[in-house]
């Protein structure tokens, strides 16, 4: 017992404790919580809703979505200024602090709204959400136009380039692209101008030894491979759609967490 307590101290209270970043230990156990939650819900949740047509993954879902994601980043730049001092708002516990009152909201609108669930569903969300960024400083505007304009600048390339290779730039999979290029985007400028470091193991080393920059290209070759790979092997349009959101919401969270922290820094 006194060799697990030494043990959960070493490589998980204390990293958060003295805010040192994420390591291999916490980072390996994390991701295999994540990829079993992601199933769990998928199999004994959403899939069965999906069999019987009460929910879709389309444009609506992923816009109610969204707002619940952008409650969780809004709720951990509250935590890291220190608006709240609960660990349960630093990963992995804020997943279940939003989770939680996602799911619970997705099942009463289902009950409630029907064809219609998304309305309450997102409006929920964005009301959390709104909740949070309300009580954010606005301390660093030059920071939000620089990466506003370097993701439009993005988005911009890509619709020329979705002309030439339209099979593969869907809208699911330029959804996914963008998600982390905005994520990429705003780990860059908070890194190259304003001093920020990064928490995660592999991009940390990457940083460490080729400068923020390199976010661009790692998230160029590996999001379109991963987006490749599942259209690829995956034969369920379902099956696709739910990877390719939970790709969507690793990117914009960790995005408009960053994002949400350099404006209010």
């Amino acid at each position: 017992m006194k060799f697990l307590q030494e043990f959960i101290n070493k490589w998980f209270w204390q990293p958060k404790i003295h805010q040192e970043g994420y390591n291999v230990v916490d980072t390996t156990v994390y991701s295999l919580i994540f990829v079993l939650a992601v199933f769990l819900v998928y199999k004994y949740f959403l899939k069965p809703k999906l069999k019987k047509k009460e929910i879709c993954f389309d444009k609506t879902f992923m816009i109610a979505l969204c707002g619940w994601v952008l409650s969780a980043s809004g709720l951990r730049v509250l935590r890291d200024l220190n608006f709240y001092e609960t660990y349960w708002l630093v990963s992995p516990g804020i997943s279940f602090v939003i989770f939680i009152p996602c799911i619970l909201t997705l099942f009463l609108s289902l009950k409630l709204g029907k064809k219609q669930y998304y309305k309450l569903w997102g409006l929920v969300g964005y009301a959390f959400a709104f909740f949070n960024i309300l009580k954010l400083p606005l301390n660093n505007i030059p920071g939000f136009v620089w990466v506003i304009s370097i993701i439009s600048g993005w988005i911009i390339l890509f619709s020329f380039l979705k002309r030439k290779f339209s099979k593969f730039l869907t809208s699911w999979n330029l959804g996914a692209i963008y998600a982390h290029l905005f994520d990429a985007t705003a780990t860059f400028v908070a890194m190259q101008f304003f001093g920020f470091r990064e928490l995660h193991i592999l991009p940390t080393f990457l940083i460490n030894q080729f400068g923020p920059w390199i976010m661009f290209p790692l998230k160029l070759s590996v999001v379109p491979l991963v987006l490749y790979l599942i259209d690829k092997y995956s034969e369920n349009e379902n099956d696709k759609k739910y990877l390719k959101i939970i790709i969507i919401i690793l990117g914009l969270a960790t995005g408009s967490r960053d994002l949400l922290l350099l404006l209010s820094s």
